[in-house]
């Protein structure tokens, strides 16, 4: 690809161009795509000290009042995606809102979770409190289609989203309609949760020759170790054409989990960029599966911002993995329970654009432009 610079450099955009903003905090995720010509499509939300990143990136970017948000996904109900939904909901006031359902007919997140909605209302317990950014947007998702009078819109596999006046096509690769899907959309209708990644969604965009996969957090095995029914197996069986891709979102902050070696086997030039997790230190630094494997896969690995578990270099927006490590190794305690933990840090050390990585495509595909934050950080092969 193109050299990259600091975002900053960025005053504008090239709306001939395709541009992809990929922020992530360390505790949330998200997407802002500037379509050419004019129009965004939004998908998921992440917030630095209560701003919301995409609506950050689309006051600073869009060109004017006409200058649509299209699109607004929430990939799956968990609080490192809903974090900053709301606030996109009520400042840009999307064209369309999209949330995982059963089937194209629905029901859909919203109408699955109405009851257990009001009962966390009722009182601020440890569980509401955790969920309330979910539970924020998906109330404000509610109260947008009673103020539009438009409907939230069903996402699963197959569906095309209508982007209006866009030559690029937008359509849905994951989650798969079946009895999976079901039985994972009732267990987060009664409140549970541990497998909401197998509802996400899974955005691809087609530009003539430029194709983007934008992975959510769909995992291809479950914690145990077994193929998801939803998940990557199904995708790929399904859209094979998605392993010829310019940008890859990489799914679940690079989890072993979600690896799939269909999706990422070479087959062209690319970009493949990913958002770290703090609280489970993905994407994992010394184990094989982790940042090794897809550095075995991709020369290089743009991440939003380094893992708080890491020490990096100062100074250089570009490292090998090499000369990363892991701070409980070079900063031990001495206490093995402190030690053994992993590193989870607010996000008070950053600027609301700081964890945010963008990248300008061609029709072609070709990529012809980078450019990070000030969190930013190109990993690639080496010591």
């Amino acid at each position: 690809m193109a050299d990259v610079a600091p975002l900053d450099q960025l005053s504008s955009l090239d709306r001939r161009l395709l541009h992809v903003f990929v922020a992530g905090t360390g505790s949330g995720e998200g997407i802002a795509v500037a379509l050419p010509g004019q129009g965004w499509l939004l998908m998921d939300g992440c917030e630095v000290r209560g701003e919301s990143v995409p609506l950050k990136l689309v006051e600073t970017f869009r060109s004017g009042p006409a200058d649509l948000v299209l699109a607004l996904l929430l990939s799956h109900p968990h609080e490192d995606h809903a974090g900053g939904f709301a606030s996109v909901v009520e400042a840009l006031a999307p064209e369309a809102i999209w949330l995982t359902a059963k089937q194209p007919s629905g029901p859909h997140l919203v109408d699955l979770v109405l009851t257990k909605l009001e009962r966390l209302k009722a009182a601020p317990t440890s569980e509401g409190l955790r969920q309330r950014p979910v539970v924020t947007a998906l109330r404000a998702a509610k109260e947008w289609e009673r103020r539009t009078g438009r409907a939230i819109s069903n996402g699963c596999d197959g569906q095309p989203l209508a982007l209006q006046g866009s030559p690029v096509q937008a359509r849905l690769v994951a989650p798969a309609p079946g009895a999976h899907l079901d039985r994972v959309l009732n267990e987060i209708a009664a409140g549970k949760r541990a497998n909401a990644n197998h509802a996400s969604l899974v955005l691809e965009l087609e530009w003539e020759s430029c194709r983007m996969v934008l992975g959510g957090d769909l995992p291809r095995l479950s914690s145990r170790g077994a193929a998801v029914a939803t998940g990557w197996d199904e995708v790929m069986a399904s859209h094979g054409r998605l392993a010829h891709h310019e940008l890859l979102k990489i799914p679940h902050h690079g989890s072993a989990e979600a690896h799939h070696a269909g999706l990422m086997r070479a087959s062209r030039e690319r970009v493949w960029t990913v958002t770290p997790f703090h609280s489970r230190a993905l994407p994992r630094l010394t184990n094989p599966d982790g940042l090794p494997r897809l550095l075995g896969w991709e020369a290089e690995i743009h991440l939003s911002r380094p893992v708080a578990a890491w020490r990096v270099p100062a100074g250089s927006a570009r490292v090998a993995i090499g000369s990363i490590s892991e701070r409980r190794r070079v900063d031990a305690l001495g206490d093995p329970f402190a030690d053994a933990a992993d590193d989870i840090r607010p996000d008070t050390d950053i600027d609301v654009l700081d964890p945010v990585w963008a990248f300008a495509f061609e029709p072609s595909g070709r990529c012809v432009g980078g450019w990070h934050g000030g969190a930013g950080l190109v990993v690639e092969r080496g010591t």
